[in-house]
């Protein structure tokens, strides 16, 4: 009893203190908001736009790092950017920055358009084996087409020859088609999911979040000026 009776009067204190200095709390915490909100308005507003990008698969393991792929493309741009995993998996984000939307919708344009051409020629790099036996067999079957074309019936191997050519026709189709299949279930190029747009309000600074740290700021050092100025007084 004795121990509440002292929160009591503990908290009755504070508010008693809050009220004494009341126009110097408001008067702080009021100039810190101020300052703050000053502060975040001089400072350049910094746009973004962004687009997402399917990653392309090669034998079912992504085509390359983004790590590398940011470090890669940093090299062919003075663009600023940043590239991250989106929250879906196989797709990337790509955010553009700039002094104004337009700007930041440009950069973003055109980093898509670098990642999607480094990844392009990562993936004719790792399909080339693969294209060129597609390429191959394509050939041989047309070759044999041509060859049916100039068969004589009237020779005496025709029948012979005609039963050859089609069975080696069959097998090459069969083997095409498996090569194809094969290309198709391992390996999946890049693509856009969605274009970068023009944004209708600044990336930086975060104007709302600001405002609340400069108020939460500004009430503590308020308070705190308050408390320890009474707490002087006293001594």
């Amino acid at each position: 009893m004795e121990n509440q009776n002292e929160e009591e009067i503990n908290l009755k204190d504070y508010w008693k203190t809050i009220k004494k200095r009341k126009k110097e709390i408001i008067a702080i915490f009021g100039s810190v908001v101020i300052i703050a909100i000053i502060i975040f308005l001089l400072t350049p507003k910094i746009y973004a736009s962004s687009s997402l990008i399917k990653i392309g698969k090669f034998q079912g393991s992504v085509v390359e790092n983004i790590k590398t792929t940011t470090k890669i493309i940093k090299q062919s741009t003075n663009s600023s950017f940043e590239i991250n995993e989106a929250e879906k998996e196989e797709l990337i984000e790509i955010k553009g920055f700039g002094e104004t939307p337009e700007k930041a919708k440009k950069a973003a344009e055109e980093i898509t358009a670098l990642v999607l051409t480094r990844y392009k020629d990562l993936f004719n790099k790792y399909t080339e084996i693969q294209k060129q036996e597609v390429q191959r067999l394509k050939t041989r079957i047309k070759e044999n087409e041509n060859y049916l074309k100039m068969l004589n019936p009237r020779m005496s191997d025709y029948l012979k020859n005609l039963i050859e050519i089609k069975g080696q026709q069959d097998e090459l189709q069969k083997e095409l088609a498996l090569n194809q299949k094969e290309l198709n279930l391992n390996f999946k190029e890049s693509e856009i999911i969605s274009q970068p747009v023009l944004s209708s309000s600044p990336f930086k600074p975060n104007i709302k979040l600001n405002i609340l740290v400069a108020t939460i700021i500004g009430l503590f050092l308020s308070v705190f000026w308050a408390f320890g100025k009474e707490c002087f007084r006293e001594e």
